[in-house]
């Protein structure tokens, strides 16, 4: 992980400029900020493969950021690497044709996998688990606006969509998620313990997740 530590007031856009100038302790500084969001991305949907993505998408930052045109939107834009490096990745280890695409297909699917037992509570594991069965771009939107509090406005930067599609999209995902999670458990107290309170559960793994990380 960086190491490097930023003040408090150094927004992302005077980090960005003044990494994009050639200042390497502000980059370090922005790669810190991200460190344990862009893992997260990553710890649910290829939890063994973490190390790599996380190194990788950070690397392809460094080689990228001179496209990058508004340092404020430098979040946008890592997730937008994090989410290519995904796509290839699973392509690559579980040989998905190019003609499916992320929306078509779940981590589920792919490879079942145990994630979701690094959580302590019942609600945690299976709102991990009902993520890991609706598609995977739906799996980013909720976990980008539960994990990242993106707005509609940058979930649409990142899947390079127009924001009406991106709410759609949200909201697509929302119906999804509520779907998988009554397919997953035949309890009812369950069920409605992490329905009601799946701000507070989806907070709670966010917790988890920051500081696990699956044995990989």
């Amino acid at each position: 992980m960086p190491t490097a530590r930023s003040q408090p007031d150094e927004s992302d856009e005077v980090l960005f400029e003044r990494w994009r100038g050639g200042d390497a302790r502000a980059g370090e500084a922005l790669f810190h900020r991200y460190f344990l969001s862009v893992e997260r991305f990553f710890i649910n949907k290829m939890p063994h493969d973490v190390d790599d993505l996380v190194q990788d998408t950070f690397l392809a930052c460094v080689k990228g950021r001179k496209q990058v045109k508004y340092g404020g939107k430098f979040r946008s834009y890592l997730f937008v690497v994090a989410r290519n490096l995904l796509g290839q990745a699973l392509r690559k280890k579980y040989r998905v044709p190019p003609s499916v695409t992320l929306d078509a297909i779940s981590v589920e699917e792919l490879a079942p996998d145990a994630a979701a037992q690094m959580m302590h509570k019942d609600e945690q594991r299976l709102l991990l688990e009902a993520l890991r069965t609706i598609k995977i771009e739906q799996q980013i939107v909720l976990e980008l606006a539960y994990w990242e509090d993106f707005t509609t406005e940058q979930l649409a930067e990142v899947l390079a969509i127009p924001v009406g599609t991106a709410r759609g999209q949200l909201q697509r995902a929302r119906r999804d998620l509520e779907r998988a999670l009554e397919s997953l458990t035949d309890s009812p107290a369950l069920l409605e313990s992490t329905r009601t309170r799946l701000t507070d559960w989806a907070a709670a793994c966010k917790e988890e997740l920051g500081r696990r990380a699956p044995d990989r």
